[in-house]
């Protein structure tokens, strides 16, 4: 599905707002998305947890225009990894290093590391 705001790149986001019996329904790239910032403050729990949406996606920039950024591990593409947020291989870490240094800390409230159950 195409961006209804720019008309040039494909949908990662889709929002569906109800006012009334009115149904209004938007898809949005992510730069467009990252773009959008609600009207007004709402007192709905659920549109304060969604706020944070198109900055996130901000986050996960295209990789630069050329040739495509690769893990030298497994050859995940970058633009595999925004598609589904999973790295292929430990190795994607160091290739994808520039991108993810910003994404995270915000998925791990505010560390840079993951420590998991035990310490080895």
């Amino acid at each position: 599905m195409i961006c209804s705001s720019c008309q040039n790149a494909e949908a990662v986001v889709f929002i569906k707002t109800i006012l009334g019996n009115k149904v209004g329904r938007q898809a949005l790239c992510a730069d467009c998305a990252a773009e959008t910032q609600p009207a007004a403050p709402s007192a709905d729990p659920l549109e304060g947890l969604l706020s944070g949406l198109p900055s996130f996606l901000k986050l996960l920039r295209p990789a630069p225009r050329g040739k495509p950024l690769r893990c030298d591990g497994c050859g995940m593409a970058y633009a595999e990894f925004r598609q589904t947020g999973r790295l292929g291989c430990p190795a994607c870490y160091d290739s994808f290093e520039p991108y993810l240094k910003s994404i995270i800390p915000r998925i791990h409230g505010g560390a840079t590391s993951h420590r998991g159950l035990r310490p080895d």
